[in-house]
């Protein structure tokens, strides 16, 4: 958790007017409808689930959960957030999974 603060800071600190600060989020994350949208690519299905959780109570990866936390650090708490996977074709139950354990 430090991590993430430690890298919110450094940059806050880049964009320290409040104006670059709210361009480079709007650039990086927001689309026209204001939710934040972060992608990442997954190659394979044990890549994106720990693999001692199976079935209905199939969890992401920590690291995975790391990443998400780091990328949203600047957001606002009210900013709708949506995560896309690219590269990765899942089943519908296994989007359930995710939507539904986390």
């Amino acid at each position: 958790m430090n991590n993430i603060k430690k890298e919110s800071d450094e940059i806050i600190r880049k964009y320290s007017n409040k104006e670059q600060l709210k361009d480079y989020i709007k650039k990086e994350f927001l689309t026209d409808d204001e939710d934040a949208h972060i992608y990442i690519v997954i190659e394979d299905r044990h890549d994106l689930f720990d693999k001692r959780t199976v079935e209905s109570q199939l969890d992401i990866k920590n690291d995975i959960y790391s990443y998400i936390d780091n990328k949203a650090a600047v957001l606002d708490n009210s900013t709708k957030l949506h995560f896309h996977i690219k590269g990765l074709i899942t089943s519908e139950e296994d989007e359930e999974n995710v939507k539904k354990n986390n």
